[in-house]
């Protein structure tokens, strides 16, 4: 056995000692030891001898250490550190953190460790994990699907509205159509919602969902056939239109009196209803211009598609396309995944498209989902052969020289020419090559992911707590004999109060001295960071916690104020947070309280104050305000209200 230790004392040798820069607590003796000791001998012992692990944890337990991170590849040690918890009464203000587990070594994992040890109280530099960004973290989405029994009604997309005054638009996005009085123009109207028109829900770019830009011509086809004419000119996409998840937008498209040579000028407009209002007019928002165009009478030449396809043309692989549009940030559901077949011939491209099997042609002009499908091949053909490298997010913003079809049609050919580096000509032909209708110039731009995000109006706004100041009651300036102080004062402010008497260690003492013969007193006050001052967040919310309880238990204080005195929880207007976290430290303690106060109104007063003299002459006055929660810096009170935050709209 001497030989077998020698033998390993020699291997061992050669291990430099170190000197911790922590305390180093030994499983060997169960205490803390040096770096002096980290020889050969030790290891060996550490090889032959018992393990003393929950001594060990008993004495870091001693010591005041709370968060106990496991470094090892599977956390096998952590139901044994529990275990030692319970059995040293130290659980739940104590805990194990694991940092991996099996199959699960990944920056994930390692995320989730880091949530555990902050909720636990840790100060995790996030700054340095997570990008700074001004756009909210979402939400997690309900985990649950409702269904129910009733039938809903996808709501009047069409009607008699003859009753109203109005003639019915016979178009799937406009509900009426009434001519001007003194003049010959036109108004058409319509409501359009993701829950009357769902399929819009398939159109979404960089996240958003978007009315078509083919879906504004659309319109103006059908107002174009409404009043006679056989063509849109220059129809320029002022502003996109976002469709909100919830509620709806009120479409409004007019129709200007012709000129000299019956041109007449067209612009649809939008507004979003009131959330919640069906029946509502939208009154009170702003109308937007999306866009204005030109309808004239001029016939324009089509171009027929008989040989198909053209001869030379190679055929495009098509698989996964959308998936790559979609990484692209062009999120077409199964409405907008039209496209069948593409071939290309040198620039020009020719392609087939045809609706849903679950759409219907009728009620449009030019199905805007059929356009659409008639546009895509542009972007396809941008992606190249890397999902990598793809094209610049582009939309339709101006179309020329759009005929009106001469037929509702649900499949199309489709040949595509550039005219210029973003400008395309584009034939419309039926199955059997018809030409059915054509676009002289369709005219795309770039545009920033951003904007689109901030179209949104389904965004309701972002509230935070804002501290008002307010006006102090005139009140006592001390608290004389009402008051007793519960628990250490280290900062002094039980005698600046005026409160000469003892305080009591906790509410059981303060019940002991009651039953002695003290009078309940009116207001109890605890300053929990000078009871706890030192140790983990946690504790301060543990002990404030069996002190409300003890207090909400005990009938003869059922007419006395538990005030909570707290430094540096919460920031008034223009204050910086310091550099040790005061405020992640107190928040699980305010958080309590406030639960307190919701439960038992009146009975908990929350105050946060400075060290500014004023503030302390200001807290009897502070008391008569009525408010739960309250900060007072250099004298002057504040109390919270909501108001909108300053990023504006929510994420």
């Amino acid at each position: 056995m001497e030989a077998i230790e020698e033998e390993l004392a020699g291997l061992l040798a050669p291990v430099v000692p170190c000197t911790p820069v922590v305390p180093l607590y030994s499983t060997v003796t169960g205490e803390v030891i040096d770096g002096a000791g980290l020889d050969g001998g030790y290891w060996y012992r550490n090889l032959r001898g018992t393990v003393e692990f929950e001594s060990a944890i008993r004495s870091l337990l001693a010591d005041g250490f709370t968060a106990f991170v496991e470094c090892s590849a599977h956390p096998v040690l952590t139901i044994g550190l529990q275990e030692t918890f319970e059995a040293a009464d130290a659980s739940p203000a104590v805990t194990a953190i694991p940092s991996l587990r099996r199959d699960e070594g990944g920056l994930e994992r390692f995320l989730n460790s880091l949530g555990q040890a902050w909720t636990h109280g840790l100060d995790v530099d996030w700054g340095r994990v997570l990008p700074e960004t001004r756009r909210p973290t979402g939400l997690p989405t309900y985990a649950f699907q409702h269904s129910r029994y009733w039938l809903e009604s996808a709501g009047l997309v069409g009607g008699d509205v003859s009753a109203a005054g109005l003639v019915a638009a016979g178009h799937s996005l406009l509900g009426a159509v009434v001519e001007l009085a003194g003049a010959d123009g036109v108004v058409l109207s319509g409501r359009l919602s993701l829950r009357t028109h769902p399929w819009l829900a398939d159109h979404a770019v960089a996240g958003t969902v978007l009315l078509p830009g083919t879906a504004f011509v659309d319109l103006a086809l059908h107002a174009a056939g409404t009043v006679g004419a056989a063509r849109v000119d220059d129809l320029v996409l002022q502003a996109p239109l976002a469709l909100p998840e919830k509620g709806a937008v009120h479409l409004q498209v007019t129709v200007e009196t012709p000129d000299a040579e019956g041109h007449r000028g067209i612009a649809v407009h939008a507004r979003p209803e009131r959330v919640g209002t069906a029946g509502d007019t939208g009154g009170g928002a702003d109308w937007t211009l999306h866009a204005t165009g030109t309808l004239t009478p001029d016939v324009p030449a089509l171009e027929t598609l008989a040989v198909w396809p053209p001869s030379g043309a190679e055929p495009v692989d098509l698989t996964d396309a959308y998936d790559r549009l979609a990484a692209h940030g062009y999120q077409y559901g199964a409405a907008f995944q039209g496209m069948t077949a593409l071939w290309r011939d040198g620039e020009r491209l020719y392609a087939e498209v045809e609706l849903a099997q679950d759409a219907e042609a009728s009620g449009h002009t030019l199905h805007p989902a059929l356009l659409d499908a008639a546009l895509h091949p542009l972007v396809v053909t941008a992606l190249g052969s890397g999902a990598e490298e793809g094209p610049r997010l582009r939309i339709p913003y101006s179309w020329d020289g759009v005929s009106v079809p001469a037929a509702v049609a649900s499949r199309l050919r489709v040949a595509l020419t550039p005219t210029g580096d973003d400008t395309i000509r584009i034939a419309l032909a039926d199955t059997d090559g018809v030409p059915l209708a054509a676009v002289e110039a369709l005219t795309v731009r770039e545009i920033d992911p951003a904007r689109i995000e901030a179209l949104r109006t389904d965004r309701l706004p972002l509230h935070e707590i804002s501290w008002t100041p307010t006006q102090l009651p005139a009140a006592e300036t001390t608290f004389a004999e009402n008051a007793v102080w519960i628990g250490a004062d280290s900062s002094g402010r039980r005698t600046a109060l005026g409160i000469t008497e003892e305080p009591c260690a906790d509410i059981a003492a303060l019940g002991e001295a009651m039953t002695a013969g003290r009078p309940a007193p009116r207001t109890v006050l605890v300053s929990p960071a000078d009871d706890t001052d030192g140790a983990a967040p946690a504790t301060a919310t543990y002990r404030t916690l069996e002190l409300v309880q003890a207090l909400l238990a005990d009938e003869r204080l059922a007419e006395s104020t538990l005030v909570v005195l707290t430094r540096g929880g919460e920031l008034a207007s223009g204050e910086k947070p310091d550099d040790g976290g005061g405020l992640l430290r107190s928040a699980p303690l305010r958080g309590l309280l406030r639960v307190v106060c919701s439960e038992n109104p009146g009975r908990v007063v929350t105050i946060d104050t400075d060290d500014d003299e004023a503030s302390v002459r200001a807290l009897p006055a502070a008391l008569h305000t009525g408010e739960p929660e309250l900060l007072l810096r250099r004298g002057t009170a504040h109390i919270p209200r909501l108001a909108v935050g300053r990023g504006g709209a929510g994420p």
